[in-house]
């Protein structure tokens, strides 16, 4: 579903690098505004005269996203939206704020392929971790965070270390960012941005791509936790681990646990995302095509069920 709001309607707004708010007020040109975030929000005239206000759903915007929904709860906006950072093709597109808030003007995409979708209690959680994340909060903060993002029942359930689990969802923020319109239901484009790719995996994180090393590493944190036993359901990470076949080269075996475990948490964030009953009439994360074992299905779904509905708002 794309959303249908008039563009002559919307204020656009995002963060230049230099933490500077730059905006987009209907169908003018974009505008710098000469002010900081807390600024722009509490007084500008384009922020005060806004009614609808649009964000792209980035790290760096994060506490705008924050902002503008608490803005919302109190209704002095009536709609807050973002979309996936991918807006832009480019890393030096995205870097450019003019070129942001134009691209922002021509995003058509879905919703659940990136485009234009309401902040909910879903978006708030995930944006606050984020920012927890870039500000190298104490461990026990994101973590307590962690139990409350609506997909938690799900990403609870794994054998994992749970900080690096925290950090981990903190650094994807949306499933829907990284959704192929080619191939909806396949992770690569969100095993590309977490660089769960073999010259990665192989690699030690020099040269140019030390962020996609980092991202690789991360993930790897969440299951390479000691003390796993085997026979326990909820280490199917662990196990499928173990069932891999390396060639004599260890790092094959990390790469396809990495990706199992990614895409584990891909789908029940998803699952989060639109639960029963949603358009499509059925679960996006079946238990039954995605657990090997009958023991792993029936584990997961009573831990679920512990924690009894968690609707977002």
């Amino acid at each position: 579903m794309t959303s249908t709001v008039a563009e002559d309607t919307v204020l656009k707004v995002t963060l230049a690098p230099d933490g500077e708010v730059w905006y987009l007020d209907g169908d003018r040109l974009p505008c710098r505004s000469g002010a900081t975030k807390p600024e722009f929000l509490d007084d500008h005239p384009a922020r005060l005269n806004a009614d609808r206000v649009r964000v792209v759903g980035s790290p760096q915007n994060a506490k705008l996203v924050l902002r503008l929904y608490e803005l919302k709860l109190r209704d002095e906006l009536t709609s807050v939206e973002v979309c996936s950072p991918l807006v832009c093709s480019t890393a030096q597109d995205r870097a450019d704020p003019e070129k942001v808030l134009y691209s922002m003007r021509r995003w058509t995409a879905p919703s659940t392929m990136g485009g234009w979708h309401e902040v909910t209690r879903f978006d708030y959680v995930a944006y606050a971790m984020s920012l927890l994340h870039q500000q190298g909060a104490e461990p026990q903060k994101l973590i307590e965070f962690l139990t409350e993002h609506p997909a938690y029942p799900s990403l609870s359930f794994p054998y994992a270390d749970h900080l690096a689990l925290a950090k981990l969802v903190a650094t994807v923020i949306d499933p829907r960012w990284y959704v192929d319109p080619a191939a909806p239901d396949r992770p690569g484009k969100l095993y590309a941005y977490l660089g769960l790719d073999p010259a990665t995996q192989k690699g030690d994180g020099s040269g140019r791509n030390k962020y996609l090393h980092a991202r690789n590493r991360l993930v790897r944190d969440v299951w390479t936790v000691p003390g796993a036993d085997l026979k326990r359901p909820n280490t199917f990470v662990q196990r499928f681990r173990s069932t891999v076949e390396t060639k004599g080269e260890e790092w094959r075996g990390d790469l396809r646990a990495s990706q199992k475990l990614v895409n584990y948490v891909r789908q029940v964030m998803m699952d989060a995302l639109y639960p029963m009953p949603n358009r499509w009439g059925e679960s996006l994360f079946v238990p039954g095509h995605f657990f090997k074992q009958g023991a792993e299905e029936f584990a997961y779904t009573s831990h679920v069920a512990g924690y009894g509905n968690r609707h977002q708002d």
